[in-house]
């Protein structure tokens, strides 16, 4: 990874920033410059960021007083529109560049969470206090890493296909998918941002690590030779913009793989035990353990994982979540009976036709 230089707009006390900005950077595995600025014009923002900046982080409320500044009477979310009407235009115009929002949680519940207009001016929302916790913030760092890598990548590359590292002629990738993305040839933060929310951070042509093993029928924690399974699975990786934060498989692939290789084209009415029988016998791995199933009456014919706790689920014993967001080539996103019981789903409501599929779920598995 080549260096990253971000430019990072916040009203605090510079000493007080440089501790942030010095937490971001110990955390980095890449070489990492943040530039610390106080808020000004937009305009001189606008000009600054021109200067060779690869993105840009801002914290939402911006109008403390700092010596020697004059105050500013606008907030993060319309310095990030201006930015990125800047970014839209034909001339004078600033590239197309990630924008980072970064400010404490009270701000974000107050001020951003209510705005849903300024939702997809961001490509990362953070709050400060995720410099609290060094594991998270790690993983937030790489993230940052990730984005504006995938910005760079999409300024050179003028094929989908390139981008999401494929071959011209690879015929599995839905058309649906490419005719979306096809809007959004000029428009990089559009493009990125949706092959990020829509393709790598939800389940359909891609498939996660726990999912791919749900799928197998394999529990991972109690399996030592899983790793030879991905091994047999390399070939089917997906190697496009942002795999060097998500690790992730094509599943149309795997399917081709399930059926010409472990000759077994209906995996998904399958019990996890047979399933990890077929694939012993066939790879020649013994170390492998099927998915138990955690209550009476469950299924386990594993296919999917709850949202909240990835537990292992086949689609009768699920619940979909409702969602007015998911796109065609999106698979449906479920909770847990448990994570329901619970209240462990937040903002998360169950799917208008599952309502009633709850009690009889509770019912089977004697949950009170």
């Amino acid at each position: 990874m080549t260096s990253i230089n971000l430019i990072y707009i916040d009203d605090d006390q510079p000493q007080q920033v440089k501790g942030l900005i010095d937490a971001i950077i110990n955390k980095s595995t890449f070489e990492l410059h943040i530039t610390h600025r106080p808020p000004t014009r937009m305009s001189e923002i606008a000009t600054e960021l021109r200067q060779g900046y690869d993105g840009i982080i801002i914290d939402q409320k911006l109008d403390s007083f700092v010596e020697g500044v004059e105050p500013v009477d606008y907030f993060g979310a319309a310095l990030a529109q201006n930015l990125r009407t800047f970014m839209a235009g034909k001339s004078d115009n600033i590239p197309y560049k990630p924008i980072i929002l970064l400010s404490l949680e009270s701000l974000l519940v107050e001020y951003y969470n209510p705005d849903s207009s300024s939702h997809d001016l961001f490509d990362l929302v953070l709050s400060k206090s995720t410099l609290e916790e060094p594991d998270v913030l790690e993983k937030k760092v790489r993230l940052i890493g990730s984005i504006v890598n995938a910005y760079k990548r999409a300024h050179s590359e003028d094929s989908l296909y390139r981008l999401l590292s494929l071959s011209s002629d690879y015929a599995l990738l839905d058309k649906r998918f490419e005719t979306y993305l096809s809007q959004y040839k000029i428009d990089i933060h559009k493009l990125v941002t949706s092959i990020h929310s829509t393709l790598l951070r939800s389940s359909g042509m891609l498939v996660s690590e726990i999912t791919l093993a749900t799928r197998l029928g394999v529990d991972i924690s109690n399996s030592p030779d899983w790793h030879k399974i991905i091994g047999h699975l390399e070939d089917f990786k997906y190697n496009g913009i942002f795999s060097d934060y998500y690790e992730r498989w094509w599943w149309a692939d795997i399917e081709l793989w399930i059926n010409s290789k472990l000759n077994c084209p209906i995996i998904k009415g399958l019990t996890s035990e047979k399933r990890v029988d077929i694939i012993k016998e066939v790879l020649n791995i013994n170390s492998l353990n099927p998915i138990q199933p955690k209550h009476p009456g469950q299924s386990t014919k594993f296919w999917v994982n709850c949202i909240i706790s990835k537990e292992p689920l086949d689609t009768i014993d699920a619940l979909r979540a409702s969602s007015m967001e998911l796109k065609p080539w999106e698979d449906d996103r479920y909770l847990s009976i448990e994570t329901v019981l619970n209240r462990q789903t937040g903002k998360l409501k169950i799917h208008p036709e599952d309502r009633t599929k709850k009690d009889r779920i509770q019912a089977r598995f004697k949950l009170q």
